[in-house]
């Protein structure tokens, strides 16, 4: 393929159900001054190291139960839905090389276009967004559902 980009195969990563929601009480060895309730809330966070030499789109799909789901990467980018409800068994697909948001079901690998789910972006704090090759972290700012992305590596060719 002289002069042009040789794709890698599809690369996925998958969070788990949900992160910790926090942690309460106090942590030994104890230091001041005392904190007490909700602690360091954690969600589920993925980190991927992009190889390659050229920029990639991450297609990024949210699966139910949840609601309102959001994501947020470690270079400031969002992508999140309002108003949007994923029961168990739906998927949303957020494609940031198209441009596409479609719903669907995830036990049957069919998604299809769907403009309520487009229209429950909420673009005040969301865009579209690609990597350079390097280290990136994605935080899922749910506490149920998960959420997988998918990329595939570029390489230039001479």
């Amino acid at each position: 393929c002289p002069l042009g980009l040789i794709e890698g195969p599809v690369l996925s990563y998958a969070s788990s159900a949900s992160g910790d929601g926090g942690r309460t009480g106090l942590d030994m060895p104890f230091t001041m001054p005392f904190t007490f309730g909700l602690i360091g809330a954690t969600y589920p966070r993925l980190v991927m190291d992009v190889a390659g030499d050229s920029t990639v789109t991450p297609t990024i799909y949210f699966s139910g139960p949840v609601t309102d789901p959001e994501v947020r990467t470690d270079s400031g980018d969002a992508f999140k839905f309002k108003g949007l409800t994923l029961t168990a068994g739906e998927t949303v697909q957020a494609d940031m090389a198209s441009g596409a948001v479609r719903r669907g079901a995830a036990a049957s690998n069919q998604v299809t276009d769907d403009m309520a789910a487009y229209g429950a972006v909420d673009w005040a704090v969301s865009s579209y967004f690609e990597w350079q090759p390097g280290r990136h972290t994605l935080t899922f700012h749910n506490t149920t559902g998960t959420v997988t992305v998918q990329y595939r590596e570029r390489r230039l060719t001479i």
